[in-house]
């Protein structure tokens, strides 16, 4: 169990008592795309450690437009800091496959309580977070949309291991909070630069680096959460 822990960066992260803490109570839970894991409003029940895949953090404005707060993947966690049936202040949405490790609320809270060193990754991820979504908030109010687009395609890619995207436009248009119309733009203008290739809901980055050019500076902003150790 505790090899495969090391798909998460922040559990492999751990010391070895502090996965055992967690260990016995952890179980699988498959990340199938477009399922949602968490309702904004709802009761919070799990602590969730994606191994691989995608998640998308988005809040709902009352008009029923949406649109993406951060993206998580394995070097993260969701509800971490969480208490038992809280209402949670966001939805979860998969936008990439895979699975994460889950563990109920209440058994990771006793964790917490007993492991100082659990508390702390915990606590340095969730600084890093609130790093990203606020990065997120000042890109979506001021850079232009290919320049965002390019940012989300990147930090996806990242986290999916260079695999193509299977991802609608009216997917995309949710997650980035603008029109259809204005994502077949910039999905437009970055295939005719040769950066990206889609068709058939699947975009595949071509040149990384040339794309990196393209995005806009919060890319590598935010690119410190995912470094080997997960943790800011």
């Amino acid at each position: 169990m505790e090899h495969s822990l090391s798909g998460n960066q922040l559990l492999a992260a751990l010391h070895p008592a502090d996965v055992a803490l967690l260990g016995e109570h952890l179980f699988t839970r498959m990340l199938l795309q477009g399922s949602v894991l968490q309702k904004e409003n709802a009761p919070i029940e799990q602590v969730l450690f994606p191994h691989n895949g995608v998640i998308s953090l988005m809040v709902r404005m009352s008009d029923g437009d949406s649109i993406e707060t951060v993206t998580v993947g394995r070097e993260g966690v969701i509800n971490a800091l969480a208490e038992l049936n809280a209402p949670s202040a966001f939805t979860a949405i998969v936008q990439l496959p895979g699975r994460a490790f889950g563990i109920s609320v209440a058994q990771f809270q006793t964790a917490m309580r007993q492991s100082e060193g659990l508390r702390e990754v915990i606590r340095r991820y969730e600084a890093s977070l609130l790093a990203q979504v606020q990065r997120t908030a000042a890109c979506n109010a001021l850079h232009p949309i290919v320049a965002r687009f390019a940012r989300w395609l990147l930090q996806v890619h990242d986290r999916s291991n260079g695999r193509s995207l299977q991802l609608s436009q009216d997917t995309l248009a949710q997650i980035l909070g603008v029109r259809r119309t204005t994502i077949t733009k910039a999905m437009s203008e970055l295939q005719a630069r040769g950066f990206i290739r889609y068709g058939r809901n699947r975009i595949t980055v071509v040149d990384k680096q040339l794309l990196e050019q393209s995005a806009c500076e919060c890319y590598q902003a935010m690119q410190r959460p995912l470094g080997d150790d997960g943790i800011a």
